[in-house]
């Protein structure tokens, strides 16, 4: 009995060791990296009163990405959404309802994919306001 709880240690001890081996290797291609030139988009549309625009644009790696509500005339506030695109729908992975010029959202993504952006009006717009988008992303 005391040999086969022995064995029984080692063999645990074993798998552990392994366990930590596997787990710090610094092989580039277990482990994804950000790339090193994200990319920089712009959207520009009209928001009307009760409307929502929605503006997809592709993902080509694992990293942040970071959305900046550049300019908007007339100034108001209005919802900002970064998510991921189905090809009919925003999907909201975060939001900011009280968005203005200059707002900034981030998140990051595990990987290439697509990815949209989605401006709406939370009851302010009465005239349509023009804006633009700034997006970095990897």
């Amino acid at each position: 009995m005391r040999r086969s709880i022995r064995g029984g240690l080692v063999l645990a001890g074993l798998c552990v060791a392994l366990t930590a081996w596997a787990c710090s290797t610094k092989d580039p291609f277990l482990i994804p990296t950000e790339p090193t030139n994200p990319i920089t988009e712009v959207f520009s549309g009209t928001l009307n009163q009760a409307g929502a625009v929605v503006h997809p644009f592709s993902a080509f790696g694992r990293g942040t990405v970071t959305l900046t509500l550049t300019g908007m005339d007339p100034v108001t506030t209005v919802g900002l959404n970064l998510g991921t695109w189905n090809g009919t729908s925003c999907f909201v992975a975060v939001a900011n309802e009280a968005s203005t010029a200059g707002t900034i959202l981030t998140a990051k993504i595990i990987g290439a994919g697509s990815v949209c952006i989605r401006v709406y009006d939370v009851g302010n717009v009465t005239d349509p306001v023009a804006y633009t988008l700034s997006v970095v992303h990897p």
